[in-house]
């Protein structure tokens, strides 16, 4: 720069840039994510936050005080009632923070991003779906964590007030923290849906944030099969913080798949997770045999295959052309797995009948090498709940593909028409209770699909023509989806033929 003085130029020396203040050299490392930073700023500030924080301090605050008043009391069954009554409200307060406020604010979290459509925004950005869904949730579990260590010491303060296993309360915290982490994530999963949604899903976490103390004490119980839960040496601890990990992947993938393009494709993730909590089982069935915990693992990779299966099935778009490039590119596969990373339900259902088969393979090796006679002859029950599993689940598929257009929200009423099919086994059974002319519809019920495994499920007394009526509907079912998926195949030929001409 330069200044004109008396006729003269002269040169400005420049200037140095200002200094930069105390607070923002003690701000967040440059090597943190931008999109953690940016929620951070934003989080600590918001009025959810504070105000928990303030209220929950308050509440401690003025209980401690009172225990600490009422220990001067020299009746001792006053003292332990005044201790019991804080160490209730501490966990109480402990799990609210963790499994109610943190997942509701989730849930308000990212809606807040859609309604207001700064969503967008962020798109035009470098940030992915990826990076903001997974920016948002670290930065609900770092408040949450950090709401868990300011209430610690009032933790420390009932260890004096009264005897307190303080490894147990660690682990208790630990749960209550992996907990919260799971729930915040299923919290950013449900922002993205309808408001029925949001609210059942409230409920339903509200429901489990009280009977956590419960779940946490039969998990530990010495009977259970997860008695080790919390000892590093327990491998019934290990698959249950896998589960724990895997369902939390399947929240923020699902995140992810609502506020993404429809350009990226992101069902080989979702598809690749039963089949990561299925490799334990034939892995621990090689070299232990069969035991207790891989039996009930097995149940669980069972359960996460028939919620995934769920979920993609409820999925009726046609795939693209760049997602077909993009799973050609990933490996040498063969066709047929190529098929199975594409979206849509036609590829879904090849996929679920892919992962059932790989799921009975596992029964079976189990009930082979089991020294449990039980468990080895419930290899056919597992091969016949499979075949109603499959067929259930491709109920509704069929039903969505024989209308003329999708309809909107093909997935809510994918999972609208799966509720009504399997409410027709309890309102079959409460007819017949009423009159026993009423008996046809719960012996029709009994044959219906979803309707069927429920009552395999549960038990019911079944005769012979309605398990023949099981086996004839659902192969019917399946064979009939498989049929109503050639248009979706002749589309993928078609965009096989399209990247072969635009390849050189």
């Amino acid at each position: 720069m330069h200044e004109r003085f008396n006729g003269m130029t002269t040169a400005i020396p420049p200037s140095l840039p200002p200094a930069v203040p105390s607070i923002a050299r003690a701000d967040f490392p440059s090597w943190l994510p931008a999109t953690l930073v940016k929620e951070l700023r934003q989080g600590l500030r918001t009025r959810g936050f504070v105000g928990s924080f303030v209220v929950f301090q308050v509440l401690m605050a003025i209980l401690m005080m009172t225990v600490a008043a009422e220990s001067f009391v020299g009746n001792p069954a006053v003292r332990a009632a005044s201790f019991n009554t804080a160490n209730a409200v501490f966990w109480v307060i402990l799990t609210l923070q963790l499994l109610v406020f943190t997942p509701m604010r989730a849930l308000g979290s990212l809606q807040l991003e859609v309604t207001s459509r700064t969503i967008d925004l962020l798109m035009l950005t470098r940030l992915d779906a990826w990076r903001i869904v997974t920016g948002k949730w670290s930065s609900l579990v770092a408040q949450s964590t950090l709401l868990l260590i300011a209430m610690l010491p009032y933790g420390i303060v009932r260890y004096f007030a009264g005897s307190v296993d303080l490894v147990d309360d660690a682990i208790r915290c630990a749960a209550l923290l992996g907990g919260g982490a799971l729930l915040t994530a299923a919290g950013l999963w449900g922002a993205g849906m309808g408001k029925l949604f949001r609210l059942l899903g409230s409920a339903a976490g509200v429901i489990f944030a009280m009977s956590s103390s419960s779940i946490f004490s039969a998990l530990r119980r010495p009977g259970s099969p997860f008695a080790g839960f919390g000892s590093m040496s327990g491998a019934t601890a290990g698959l249950l913080w896998l589960d724990g990990a895997l369902l939390l992947v399947f929240f923020l993938v699902a995140a992810v798949r609502n506020i993404a393009p429809r350009a990226e494709n992101h069902t080989l993730l979702t598809r690749l997770l039963p089949l990561v909590a299925l490799l334990p089982v034939p892995i621990a069935t090689l070299l232990v045999g069969g035991s207790p915990a891989i039996s009930g693992q097995l149940t669980v990779a069972g359960i996460f295959l028939l919620l995934i299966c769920a979920c993609e099935l409820a999925c009726v778009e046609l795939p693209l052309l760049v997602h077909f490039r993009a799973a050609l590119r990933r490996s040498s596969v063969p066709r047929l797995f190529l098929r199975m990373t594409l979206p849509g339900w036609p590829s879904a259902l090849l996929y679920a009948v892919f992962a059932t088969m790989l799921w009975l393979v596992c029964a079976a090796a189990l009930g082979f090498r089991s020294t449990s006679l039980a468990l080895s002859a419930s290899v056919a029950q597992f091969i016949w709940i499979a075949v109603l599993a499959l067929g259930a689940l491709a109920f509704p598929s069929l039903v969505l593909s024989l209308l003329r257009r999708p309809p909107r929200g093909a997935a809510g009423v994918y999972f609208a028409i799966l509720a009504t099919a399997g409410g027709l086994m309890p309102i079959g059974y409460a007819f017949a209770e009423m009159s026993p002319k009423f008996e046809i519809i719960k012996t029709v019920a009994g044959v219906f699909p979803v309707a069927s495994l429920i009552s395999t499920l549960t038990n019911q007394d079944l005769g012979s023509g309605q398990i023949m009526g099981q086996a004839i509907l659902a192969v019917a079912v399946i064979v009939a989806a498989a049929w109503q998926t050639r248009p979706y195949w002749a589309h993928l030929a078609l965009l096989e033929a399209r990247d072969r001409q635009s390849s050189p």
